[in-house]
Protein backbone atom coordinates (compact mmCIF):
# COMPACT_ATOMS: atom_id res chain seq x y z
CA UNK A 1 0.00 0.00 0.00
CA UNK A 2 1.22 3.22 -0.38
CA UNK A 3 -0.63 6.38 0.82
CA UNK A 4 -0.39 10.24 -1.08
CA UNK A 5 -1.52 13.08 1.47
CA UNK A 6 -2.17 16.23 0.48
CA UNK A 7 -3.12 16.08 -2.98
CA UNK A 8 -6.87 16.00 -4.00
CA UNK A 9 -6.49 14.89 -7.07
CA UNK A 10 -5.09 11.52 -6.09
CA UNK A 11 -8.40 9.22 -5.43
CA UNK A 12 -8.52 7.39 -2.09
CA UNK A 13 -8.30 3.88 -3.91
CA UNK A 14 -6.84 5.12 -7.70
CA UNK A 15 -5.54 2.53 -9.01
CA UNK A 16 -3.67 -0.70 -7.64
CA UNK A 17 -0.53 -3.19 -8.90
CA UNK A 18 -1.75 -7.28 -8.71
CA UNK A 19 0.63 -9.79 -9.81
CA UNK A 20 -0.12 -13.09 -10.92
CA UNK A 21 3.01 -16.20 -12.59
CA UNK A 22 2.89 -13.45 -15.88
CA UNK A 23 4.25 -10.56 -13.63
CA UNK A 24 3.08 -7.12 -12.21
CA UNK A 25 0.19 -5.48 -13.54
CA UNK A 26 -1.09 -1.60 -12.76
CA UNK A 27 -4.91 -1.07 -12.59
CA UNK A 28 -7.20 2.05 -13.01
CA UNK A 29 -9.56 1.68 -10.47
CA UNK A 30 -12.19 3.79 -12.59
CA UNK A 31 -10.29 7.44 -11.38
CA UNK A 32 -11.52 10.80 -11.97
CA UNK A 33 -8.14 12.08 -12.52
CA UNK A 34 -6.20 9.43 -14.55
CA UNK A 35 -3.45 6.59 -14.34
CA UNK A 36 -1.20 6.92 -16.87
CA UNK A 37 1.73 4.48 -17.81
CA UNK A 38 5.08 5.58 -19.76
CA UNK A 39 3.44 8.67 -20.92
CA UNK A 40 0.18 7.38 -21.88
CA UNK A 41 -3.19 6.88 -20.17
CA UNK A 42 -4.50 3.49 -19.27
CA UNK A 43 -7.95 2.45 -19.48
CA UNK A 44 -10.25 1.84 -16.54
CA UNK A 45 -10.00 -1.78 -15.13
CA UNK A 46 -7.49 -2.86 -17.78
CA UNK A 47 -5.07 -4.92 -16.63
CA UNK A 48 -1.26 -3.50 -17.87
CA UNK A 49 1.36 -5.08 -17.64
CA UNK A 50 4.67 -3.59 -15.56
CA UNK A 51 8.22 -3.54 -16.70
CA UNK A 52 11.15 -2.39 -14.69
CA UNK A 53 11.70 1.21 -14.57
CA UNK A 54 7.84 1.50 -15.93
CA UNK A 55 6.80 5.20 -14.90
CA UNK A 56 3.70 5.45 -13.47
CA UNK A 57 1.65 8.73 -13.29
CA UNK A 58 -1.53 9.01 -10.95
CA UNK A 59 -2.66 12.70 -11.93
CA UNK A 60 -0.09 14.91 -10.81
CA UNK A 61 2.01 12.35 -8.56
CA UNK A 62 4.90 10.40 -10.78
CA UNK A 63 6.54 6.96 -9.60
CA UNK A 64 8.79 4.92 -10.98
CA UNK A 65 8.06 0.69 -11.23
CA UNK A 66 11.11 -1.08 -9.78
CA UNK A 67 11.54 -4.98 -10.49
CA UNK A 68 14.20 -6.71 -8.41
Amino acid sequence: DYYVGDNDTVSKVHAYITSDAKGYFLVDNSSRNHTFLNGKIIEPVKQMILNHKAKIKLAKEEFTFYLY
